[in-house]
């Protein structure tokens, strides 16, 4: 099974590294018939040129230029110019345990044998009382089968959100057609700030503030009207 990592990054160098080097250390082969392609989406040349230049040695890592301020653009358009198998979006502040990649895949192809489903990632170092959207739903292995079944011209996420509530839909609409597994095994930490000891750094405020509000608005309306992206493709405004 060949899966592409995609991680839309901003100003985050270090976290990134982190992220960067949890797949390599990953039991998951790197070439072969199972292989992994990690794709950095940045939006500046000074990124660009770092990763590039840094990470040389590492064939199968690579560097794009993206709109990162609308995230579910970026993801939409990434899975429409991929070639994978299955696609897996992380954030850059986010660490693989060494056999989250192969616990994942495994339990895709098990549980959905033609890759039409989702796996939800566990993620290790969220309070219990979370809810499951954010827990389940937050980290998720995608069949490409289940993108091209599904969605159309594999618009698999709500594009009238900037970020927030379209892993939510995703997960829901997978769990209602019966596409959607949480596998306990597929392990990793997001070092995100509501997260016991988490910190707010400068990406997640210019992530949240007004981004944020515009889709707490656009959740709710939607949730209004009986909309999920995938059972109906219908949105409530466009920004």
């Amino acid at each position: 099974m060949k899966i592409d990592i995609a991680v839309p990054t901003l100003d985050r160098y270090n976290k990134m590294d982190v992220c960067i080097e949890s797949v390599a250390n990953s039991e998951y082969k790197v070439d072969g018939c199972d292989s992994v392609e990690m794709y950095a989406l940045v939006s500046s040349m000074e990124e660009y040129d770092r990763y590039i230049e840094k990470y040389t040695d590492y064939p199968w890592f690579h560097v794009e230029m993206t709109d990162y301020s609308k995230v579910s653009t970026c993801w939409n358009n990434f899975i429409q110019s991929s070639d994978a198998d299955a696609v897996l979006f992380l954030c850059d502040d986010t660490e693989l345990d060494k056999d989250c990649l192969r616990n994942a895949s495994e339990y895709l192809s098990m549980t959905f044998p033609d890759l039409d489903g989702v796996v939800g990632l566990n993620v290790t170092n969220y309070p219990p009382h979370w809810p499951e959207a954010i827990t389940q739903y937050g980290f998720r292995l995608v069949g490409m089968p289940f993108h091209d079944r599904h969605f159309i011209d594999r618009v698999a996420y709500c594009p009238e959100y900037y970020r927030f509530y379209v892993d939510t839909e995703m997960g829901e609409y997978a769990k209602e057609v019966e596409k959607f597994i949480f596998c306990q095994g597929a392990k990793l930490k997001h070092y995100h700030p509501d997260a016991p000891n988490g910190v707010k750094d400068a990406t997640h405020k210019a992530n949240r503030g007004d981004r944020q509000k515009w889709d707490d608005i656009i959740w709710k309306a939607r949730q209004a009207k009986g909309y999920l992206w995938g059972r109906n493709f219908d949105i409530v405004g466009v920004r």
